[in-house]
């Protein structure tokens, strides 16, 4: 009888528990005597909890993606550009051009034309630097303080020193060593800096003149030739 109660009294239990939608762990223990343990309906309704599919937020969502992955696209393509346009000038004026009408040109005429095309070559190329740094930090979301920013951020540095101070010496030098050259009825040679009458070439005002144009114009080429090589390992850590 005393079994049968007990079985009952379970019974009984489990149906108000059930109609109140809580889960309930019923214990027996030796002494007959019997234990409960309830758990908050709530907490199992939000356990059991599903997210429902919202056409709205999956729509945004993936424009959201879209106009992401398309942004990042342009700017890269900006970047590769505004680089290799950079890296391409330098090359040619630097180990082409220069050399090219060095080897053609009249010594004067090519200082002439060298005095012209060096501000527009550093203006140019700065400008391109500018891109190339501004897609990198707004396009491509890396810091100021990487090394692909830093790197082109020193390449630019170079630039504007040659355009604002190295190469605007260098030029000023030079056309007074032109007024002093044909003075001495030199500076038509091609090819060479050496004078070809020995009247100029032993001339210790031209020789003075030479040797702080060359210290001003190496300054001025070892300048380009750190901004490119700056450049070029950004381009093998940024494609490679």
């Amino acid at each position: 009888m005393e079994g049968w109660c007990s079985g009952l009294w379970r019974i009984v239990l489990l149906l108000i528990c059930g109609s109140k939608g809580v889960l309930c762990l019923l214990k027996w223990s030796g002494d007959d005597q019997l234990i409960l343990e309830r758990k908050n309906s709530d907490d199992k309704t939000k356990n059991k909890r599903e997210k429902k599919f919202s056409p709205i937020h999956f729509v945004c969502t993936t424009q959201a993606l879209t106009m992401t992955t398309e942004s990042n696209t342009i700017a890269t393509a900006m970047h590769m550009f505004s680089i290799s346009i950079f890296f391409g000038c330098s090359t040619w004026v630097s180990f082409v051009a220069g050399i090219v009408m060095f080897k053609t040109l009249p010594r004067h005429v090519f200082g002439k034309l060298q005095s012209k095309l060096f501000p527009a070559f550093f203006q140019f190329t700065s400008l391109t630097l500018i891109i190339a740094i501004l897609t990198l930090v707004f396009g491509l979301n890396q810091e100021w303080t990487s090394t692909s920013v830093l790197l082109v951020s020193s390449s630019l540095f170079f630039q504007l020193l040659n355009l604002v101070w190295l190469e605007p010496v260098t030029t000023k030098i030079m056309f007074e060593r032109h007024i002093l050259e044909r003075s001495l009825k030199t500076g038509h040679e091609v090819g060479t800096l050496t004078p070809d009458t020995a009247l100029a070439r032993e001339n210790k005002d031209l020789k003075a003149i030479t040797r702080r144009f060359g210290m001003w114009h190496g300054m001025s080429a070892t300048g380009t030739l750190i901004a490119w090589g700056c450049v070029a390992y950004h381009m093998f850590l940024f494609f490679c």
